[in-house]
């Protein structure tokens, strides 16, 4: 097992980070005066969760040298459901690893109720380059804007140019002791959908790509981890929709019954 400098190796199950109430309206539409859309905020299979308790059959679909398959399976009768989050869905997470590219990881979900459930995913990779900490490392993001935050993450505007700011890291250059915690969208993609990310030093390191149903990243320089892992590796967190999207209905998507949506992101290493 290698101990990585952040971050932990469990399935990112679908989240919902950084919500900004706990009240969740059970048939509003995003975003109305009705009540607030909590969190979904599924959570791997022995980890606890914050604010309610669930059952659910979670397990390993199976296992073999080069792919994985987690499953995390909504109960089957109608009345149990999240107090903080009514809906039902079955949900899956691919970890596929072949030479060419990479580790790839798909996320699935299926509405297994009967409405409509409000849905959002987001994962949480941390890349390193080799570098004792990221200021020595070159770090290259494919993003347009930023979303203003206050200081509990929730965000406080609509997004911004990051042209002529520090969160500007369309053309690679070093990370030095810029801070982020921050949302970013408008994200440039290759002629295959894809949105890239790179972390570098001394023209090696690791590359994260998106597909195009991911319109945010989440990246995270490490200032808050405590000890020896501040600072030590970059978090590129791939999202469907920003913080607080069950609030503000932002990029949210909404399942319809027997509806099934996946997403998928990689990590490839370079030079």
């Amino acid at each position: 097992m290698v101990q990585l400098p952040a971050g932990l190796t469990v399935p990112p199950l679908p989240k919902q980070p950084r919500r900004h109430c706990g009240i969740f309206a059970r048939n509003p539409a995003p975003g109305s005066e009705n009540g607030c859309h909590d969190a979904c905020c599924l959570v791997p299979a022995m980890s606890p969760l914050t604010g309610a308790q669930y059952e659910i059959a979670a397990g390993l679909g199976y296992w073999q040298v080069d792919r994985g398959v987690f499953e995390l399976l909504a109960p089957r009768d109608e009345v149990s459901e999240l107090a903080g989050y009514p809906f039902r869905l079955d949900l899956e997470v691919t970890y596929q690893l072949s030479g060419d590219e990479g580790l790839t990881m798909r996320v699935t979900a299926r509405n297994a109720g009967t409405r409509p459930a409000p849905y959002g995913t987001g994962s949480h990779p941390y890349l390193t380059a080799g570098a004792p900490v990221v200021d020595e490392c070159e770090l290259t993001l494919p993003v347009a804007e930023w979303l203003p935050a206050d200081n509990r993450g929730i965000p406080a505007g609509p997004p911004q140019d990051v042209a002529g700011t520090g969160f500007d890291f369309r053309a690679a250059r070093q990370v030095g002791t810029v801070t982020l915690d921050h949302a970013f969208t408008g994200l440039d993609r290759d002629e295959a959908g894809r949105a890239w990310a790179r972390l570098t030093s001394n023209g090696a390191g690791a590359a994260l790509w998106a597909d195009q149903g991911y319109r945010w990243l989440q990246v995270f320089t490490g200032d808050t981890l405590g000890g020896a892992r501040r600072r030590r590796a970059v978090a590129i967190e791939p999202m469907t929709c920003p913080p607080n999207a069950f609030v503000t209905g932002t990029d949210l998507l909404v399942l319809e019954p027997g509806e099934t949506v996946t997403h998928a992101w990689g990590i490839q290493a370079t030079g």
